[in-house]
């Protein structure tokens, strides 16, 4: 006696009712055999014939809406339907931009790994790997409030399963941070003081810091240490496209109409994302001493060469 509302034109129809039900009238009933699959659940249904009748209560048909100044101020803080218009072409102007921001970063960062020879240390991949599983089941356990057990169940695989599955996207990580710390190194970059200052002080202020925290974030040396890290990997990451691209990186920061304007955001975006995504994958070692067993700079970068002006004058 359940009703279940059934779009033919949509792929969500798992037992496949719809031949049964075309060219059904309201109020008319049929009765039909239904296979059921031997994937179905629950399990003891699997594999048998299931008896249905139906009913068709009622037919629908999706109207699309009158696109008017009244149907914009439903939607939004809109005033005309052309406000509306102007704020989804900008939208779709901006996924643009950010699309090409974001595969503009990954092709540099995949050629710089692709003409330098980094060798990737065992134990470093393992550590990134174990990093990288141990903030799934974190997630898993506070987000959806189910044992790591009860997921690797549901989805049907072993922990080594995931390990090795782990294995290559924490390689290219590795790949990436070695490859931004010889650049870092060989460029001389370091972190401008009044901005690892910003940082810790931005993240201190978040809402969700708790209070007896906010002074740990600000005076310890770690936190600091961490802050100057990332910060040093995006002025890296900077770097690099500076030296793939000069004309792309630098060209929009000194012209000032709007549209320059924000695809220069937009790409200081993707290098911020980019880099810090790398968090927490660390090499051990100096430069000096991995290149001397073998690993070379992407082309372009130079040991000893001037570090990139910052921008901000060291405190």
């Amino acid at each position: 006696d359940d009703e279940h509302y059934l779009d033919p034109n949509t792929p969500d129809d798992p037992l496949a009712l719809t031949p049964h039900i075309e060219g059904m009238n309201v109020g008319e009933s049929r009765d039909f055999e239904l296979p059921l699959p031997d994937t179905f659940q629950p399990e003891q249904y699997a594999g048998k014939t299931m008896q249905c009748h139906v009913e068709l209560v009622r037919l629908e048909h999706k109207a699309p809406p009158i696109v008017d100044d009244a149907f914009a101020q439903s939607v939004g803080d809109y005033e005309t339907v052309d406000d509306l218009r102007a704020r989804a072409r900008q939208s779709i102007e901006t996924d643009r931009r950010v699309a090409d921001a974001e595969a503009f970063v990954n092709q540099v960062m995949q050629q710089a790994i692709d003409s330098s020879q980094v060798e990737l240390p065992p134990p470093m991949v393992e550590d990134e790997i174990h990093r990288s599983l141990d903030n799934l089941k974190e997630r898993i356990e506070s987000r959806r409030g189910m044992t790591f057990d009860l997921y690797l169940r549901v989805i049907g695989k072993t922990e080594e399963q995931l390990h090795e599955e782990a294995r290559e996207p924490a390689e290219a990580r590795v790949k990436s941070n070695l490859v931004l710390e010889a650049i870092a190194e060989a460029e001389q970059i370091t972190a401008p003081r009044q901005q690892v200052d910003a940082e810790l002080r931005e993240t201190a202020a978040l809402p969700t810091v708790r209070e007896r925290d906010r002074r740990r974030i600000l005076t310890s040396p770690a936190v600091r240490a961490r802050v100057e890290e990332r910060l040093v990997r995006r002025l890296a990451l900077q770097r690099l496209l500076e030296i793939a691209n000069p004309k792309q990186t630098t060209e929009s920061a000194d012209k000032e109409n709007d549209a320059d304007a924000t695809s220069q955001s937009v790409l200081h975006e993707a290098v911020q994302s980019h880099a810090d995504a790398l968090e927490g994958t660390r090499s051990e070692g100096t430069h000096a001493e991995r290149t001397r067993s073998g690993g070379t700079l992407p082309e372009g970068v130079h040991a000893g060469s001037a570090a990139p002006d910052p921008g901000e004058e060291e405190m």
